[in-house]
């Protein structure tokens, strides 16, 4: 046998392995009973540079099913600038919202600093998070409050790019649906690899025990890996939601420069959290594709059709799953050029992690702090 086959059935092994757990995570029934009586809550919104977002945000949280006289939307300002304070207050004061929008003080900088300024000013002791470049479904608080009635602590729920007819869209929707798919099917297997903050919940009180920012706060985004972190550390089960009531919508990077910038700071996270799962998963999943291209130049190899056939049927059936649940089927039309496509991505990805500065809201990503 050529080395590349040992190489193959060994990987193929690995990914078939998780993603067979995965795809019984996924299935798995989580469902929580829905609640009798409406809490109180507290919707925080951490913002730097958003001015064109905010109009589709306040539009999605005006039309929540919720009694929103229960809920205060507190808006942090992370030393934005451009002219996101006056259109925020523009949008807000058009709506009957109770919000409160604060501004950072100097030397209080990065998402972190603005979610913990947030949390400290809030009244009540259920928090939400999302973010400003997010549309929201019309149940997602309501799916919160069956949840936190149902004794939940720390909630996770999935997030997904809002559709897009580019071809680059249609790819980062893909890409985003999978990570949905981890997120939810590692979370009911009570092994949690992922999560977001664009659509995460907790209680204040288990905030301020775990202080999950404490050792990390230099690094500017990462406040959602860092939190679950902290999660695991304590050995603590999160509740998922995984109806698509809780859906929330993101806005993806406009351009390909962009996209690359957010793969290399969702990655450049991975070595600094405590649990070294996501770290193992990111060399599971980068080794796998990219072995698609030796594949396909030496299709000879005994074993090249099983890996090609084998990983797209995985790939294909996950997907399906994920697609079938969030109503987005006419993205599977697209996984056989995706297939292909995606280790062309990732070697262009790596390549520029070598010489490529990450940035996030305009502030240089300082991993080695």
């Amino acid at each position: 046998m050529m080395i590349l086959d040992y190489i193959n059935i060994f990987f193929i092994t690995a990914y078939l392995s998780i993603m067979a757990w995965f795809i019984l995570g996924w299935l798995k029934n989580s469902r929580t009973q829905k609640a009798d009586v409406l809490s109180k809550l507290s919707v925080i919104i951490p913002f730097r540079n958003e001015e064109e977002n905010f109009a589709n945000l306040i539009q999605s949280f005006n039309q929540l099913n919720y009694n929103l006289n229960l809920v205060e939307f507190i808006f942090v300002d992370d030393h934005s600038t451009d002219k996101s304070y006056a259109v925020l207050r523009h949008e807000l004061n058009k709506t009957k919202l109770f919000y409160k929008i604060i501004k950072q003080k100097t030397g209080k900088e990065g998402k972190k600093q603005a979610l913990i300024t947030g949390i400290d000013i809030s009244k009540n002791e259920t928090i939400i998070t999302t973010d400003a470049d997010c549309t929201h479904s019309k149940s997602w608080l309501m799916e919160y409050n069956n949840a936190f009635c149902d004794n939940a602590q720390f909630i996770i729920a999935p997030v997904v790019n809002n559709k897009q007819n580019s071809f680059l869209g249609m790819l980062q929707n893909i890409e985003s649906s999978m990570l949905s798919g981890v997120t939810i099917g590692s979370a009911k297997n009570k092994f949690p690899f992922l999560c977001s903050g664009a659509n995460m919940g907790y209680k204040k009180s288990l905030f301020q025990q775990l202080k999950p920012y404490r050792s990390n706060l230099a690094i500017p985004s990462g406040d959602d890996l860092f939190f679950l972190d902290a999660i695991i550390k304590e050995k603590l089960t999160p509740t998922v939601l995984d109806t698509h009531k809780a859906l929330v919508f993101t806005k993806p990077p406009q351009n390909y420069n962009d996209l690359i910038q957010q793969a290399l700071r969702w990655s450049s996270k991975n070595g600094k959290l405590q649990a070294k799962r996501n770290f193992w998963l990111s060399i599971l999943i980068f080794a796998i594709n990219l072995l698609i291209i030796p594949n396909l130049i030496w299709i000879e190899s005994s074993t090249s059709y099983f890996f090609l056939l084998t990983k797209f049927s995985i790939d294909f059936l996950f997907f399906s799953l994920i697609t079938l649940k969030f109503g987005q089927k006419k993205l599977l039309f697209l996984t056989p050029f995706i297939y292909f496509l995606y280790p062309i991505h990732l070697l262009i990805i790596f390549t520029k992690s070598f010489f490529t500065n990450v940035k996030w809201k305009g502030r240089k990503l300082q991993t080695n702090d």
